[in-house]
């Protein structure tokens, strides 16, 4: 989203995009492991709420079926 207001056009945009790439790491934490960690910080933060009883126990569980229903084909 930055590279869209730092860049003039289209073609600049791709340009700038894919300096950002070439940084050692910055695809593992952007496109592989932040969308991970988010997810598993949504199902940590529903287990809270059910270790408080803000939320039925079998919460947890439903948004971990929904983490993992992706994955079966």
């Amino acid at each position: 989203m930055a590279a869209g207001f730092l860049s003039a056009d289209h073609a600049g945009m791709g340009v700038l995009i894919d300096q950002i790439r070439a940084v050692p790491g910055v695809s593992i934490a952007v496109y592989d492991g932040g969308p991970f960690l988010f997810y598993i910080g949504r199902l940590a933060l529903v287990v809270q709420l059910a270790v408080v009883r803000r939320v039925k126990v079998w919460t947890p569980f439903l948004v971990l079926l929904d983490l993992l229903l992706p994955f079966i084909s």
